[in-house]
């Protein structure tokens, strides 16, 4: 993985994807060529979002990719496009038929085998400007690289959802950058298909460790929070009778609760530390119980009632 990430200063090996966009956002042209190129600097997602807001006139590579992704973004939600919100990073975006907007926890711990670790949480919000560029230049680069790998008959395997976070396609980029040599395809669409299924597997445990080191953190870090704190939720639906579905706003996550009478779709709710600790705790039973459908714990509902 060290070698195929981009060092700001230093030549890095690469596959450049150039494409010409046509009014409408879908792709007249494209180049696929191996590459050496030096990034000059790197921008986290709020500065880089804070010049797209800027739109400054020195930052034309960055305005183009604003423009472009405005493009991109108007053309896929008319490929019969369905447009979702979610938090808990549950959706991805994908080519065509879905857009996705989520608010996803991030949990830094700067010392985790400290007896008092420091715990840091922020919520992620995939909207942002910054965010939503790289999402659809991904997009457009895998539209891309499918089309250069359909006009030229090399074996790329499809990459649907859900798509795990171990990237197979690493391996599908030694058949581009062959090809681009005038080499043979070091892996046939067989193997690929094996390598694909593999790291597919390992990526399902990897992620369930994943979830759960978060959900350990996620509890931690409220459990050391005062008792009298309050945290904001918002109503997204109504469920049955007063149960709601609740997005917590300053955790990025989504739960299922008994709301006050005449609560409405929109309208902000407040959950105690020990009323939210006690849904995510009834949430992560009901995910455990999605793994294990034959536990007795697979009914539970993760229900709370606020005042």
């Amino acid at each position: 993985m060290e070698g195929m990430s981009l060092k700001q200063g230093k030549l890095c090996n690469a596959v450049s994807v150039s494409v010409v966009l046509r009014s409408d956002g879908s792709i007249a042209e494209y180049t696929v060529c191996n590459s050496v190129t030096r990034p000059t600097y790197m921008l986290t997602y709020e500065s880089a979002s804070e010049l797209l807001h800027l739109n400054l006139e020195e930052e034309v590579e960055l305005r183009m990719l604003g423009e472009a992704t405005g493009l991109r973004l108007q053309w896929r939600r008319k490929q019969y496009g369905v447009s979702m919100q979610h938090s808990e990073g549950c959706l991805d975006d994908i080519f065509g038929a879905i857009e996705t907007a989520s608010l996803e926890t991030r949990i830094k711990v700067a010392n985790p085998d400290d007896p008092d670790p420091s715990i840091n949480l922020y919520v992620e919000n995939q909207a942002d400007p910054a965010m939503r560029l790289v999402s659809e230049m991904m997009i457009l680069c895998g539209e891309a690289i499918a089309t250069f790998g359909s006009d030229n008959n090399l074996p790329l395997a499809y990459r649907g959802q859900p798509q795990s976070n171990i990237d197979a396609s690493l391996f599908f980029f030694f058949n581009v950058k062959a090809f681009l040599r005038g080499d043979s395809p070091p892996f046939s669409a067989g193997q690929l298909e094996g390598i694909a299924s593999i790291v597919n597997m390992h990526a399902r445990v990897a992620k369930r460790l994943f979830n759960s080191s978060l959900w350990y953190w996620l509890l931690e870090y409220l459990r050391r929070q005062p008792k009298d704190k309050r945290f904001r939720a918002l109503i997204l639906k109504s469920i049955k009778d007063r149960i709601a579905a609740l997005l917590l706003v300053e955790v990025g996550f989504q739960a299922s609760a008994w709301v006050s009478v005449g609560s409405q779709i929109g309208d902000e709710v407040e959950l105690q530390v020990e009323e939210l600790i006690h849904v995510m705790i009834f949430c992560l039973s009901r995910r455990l119980c999605v793994e294990h459908e034959d536990t007795p714990l697979a009914g539970l509902n993760s229900e709370l009632s606020l005042f």
